[in-house]
């Protein structure tokens, strides 16, 4: 296996343990931003996945609060959207809470984009709390 798909595949796992999130939260709040950038980088491919799971939902989401990285944020939202699993991700546990981060943090035509993929799961939605949550997003109320 290629030397950076061995450093995917780590941090993956890294991201899904009770203690490796935590530390892969604390190197992002460093605050240095090649750092930063190469293990949002790594991350690629695995955002929709990675949303649905305990642990590292908390990483994904600290990914998209980071300021000064708005092009790897960019990206995080756009494989949100083109997601398979976007479905899921709305109604998860842990994945509406990326959503609702992605809603919160994205504009323009970005922002519309996630609007527009989530809009057709609207009326499964409206009777769970979690999409009620996003519904409240898409609509601005908080």
């Amino acid at each position: 296996m290629h030397s950076s798909a061995n450093q995917s595949v780590a941090s993956c796992r890294a991201l899904q343990d009770a203690f490796g999130n935590y530390v892969v939260q604390y190197v992002l709040e460093l605050g240095q931003t090649e750092s930063s950038r190469a293990i949002m980088n790594m991350l690629v491919g695995n955002y929709a996945e990675l949303s649905m799971q305990k642990f590292s939902s908390n990483v994904v989401e600290k990914c998209l609060k980071l300021g000064g990285l708005g092009a790897e944020r960019q990206i995080i939202v756009q494989e949100l959207v083109a997601s398979s699993l976007l479905p899921r991700l709305l109604q998860d546990s842990y994945g509406n809470y990326v959503v609702q981060s992605a809603l919160a943090i994205s504009n323009g035509p970005l922002h519309q984009d996630l609007v527009d993929a989530i809009k057709p799961f609207l009326p499964s939605l409206r009777g769970t709390p979690h999409g009620k949550r996003i519904l409240q997003k898409i609509n601005g109320k908080v």
